[in-house]
């Protein structure tokens, strides 16, 4: 019976040693790794902030005459941020705002 108790145990410490590892790796370097779907060359994010260290280097905002879907938008912002910002990395895409206007700001990673 003893002789199966140290290797029980010693398998029960190595597996659960690879699960927390895996645990870790996932939560905190996904973001290191993790590709961004890129339109126009550009990584878009919506109401949220990207991890990566990033500068903010202009804005842009567009005034649609007619209500637009999401994506006709954003590549309305996309089309102006490549026109006027052409070393952009990527656009925040902010709210609409009581203005009728759709605001990005224009952002480029730090190497």
């Amino acid at each position: 019976m003893k002789r199966f108790v140290l290797p029980f145990l010693l398998g029960v410490v190595v597996t659960s040693g690879f699960a927390f590892k895996a645990v870790y790796d996932i939560k905190y370097d996904s973001a290191e790794v993790y590709e961004f779907p890129k339109f126009n060359g550009l990584c878009v994010f919506t109401d949220s902030e990207p991890l990566m260290p990033h500068d903010t280097i202009g804005k842009v905002k567009v005034k649609p005459i007619f209500n637009l879907h999401y994506t006709e938008i954003r590549d309305k912002l996309l089309k102006k941020c490549n026109e006027t910002y052409p070393k952009a990395s990527g656009i925040i895409i902010s709210s609409y705002s009581s203005a009728g206007e759709y605001n990005a700001l224009v952002i480029q990673f730090k190497k």
